[in-house]
């Protein structure tokens, strides 16, 4: 599992590079969590973003568009239709596109897949940002995130 995540980080990193954005665009941090996150429930829970638990890192970041990728391995239980959303906030405001209950993260698959949410925020001053990621279960009866990574880039 560990070469596994290895190779997600590179290829998550590679990708960053060679996206289709300005010559200025760059990689603030790349956060990665290799222990798991569950729940047996559909409460909205603050995911750990690395392996020591902390859920919420703090960068800076100037006037403009930052983009944000969460990947992670997801598996869900549950009746069908049911599934798992992911929420990214920046200093507690939802990031664009919003999750809705339309925006399934995974789904009950009986299968470990590889999955990822793409943002945006757009900010609105040139000082220190806080960044956090939720999980809410929606119809599951429970959930499992493995293997995660959170890209902030500029």
């Amino acid at each position: 599992m560990k070469a596994a995540f290895g190779y997600l980080i590179g290829a998550a990193i590679a990708a960053s590079c060679f996206a289709a954005e300005p010559a200025s665009a760059g990689v603030l941090a790349a956060l990665t969590r290799s222990t798991p996150t569950q729940a047996t429930d559909n409460e909205k829970t603050l995911l750990p973003l690395d392996d020591a638990g902390d859920t919420s890192f703090i960068y800076h970041s100037v006037v403009g568009i930052g983009g944000f990728t969460f990947n992670a391995e997801c598996i869900a239980e549950g009746p069908a239709g049911s599934y798992v959303t992911i929420n990214i906030t920046v200093d507690n405001h939802p990031t664009d596109p919003r999750s809705a209950k339309e925006s399934a993260f995974c789904s009950p698959t009986g299968t470990l897949v590889s999955a990822s949410r793409l943002t945006t925020f757009t900010y609105q001053g040139g000082h220190p940002h806080t960044i956090r990621v939720y999980a809410t279960g929606v119809g599951t009866t429970s959930w499992r995130l493995n293997s995660s990574l959170l890209l902030i880039q500029e």
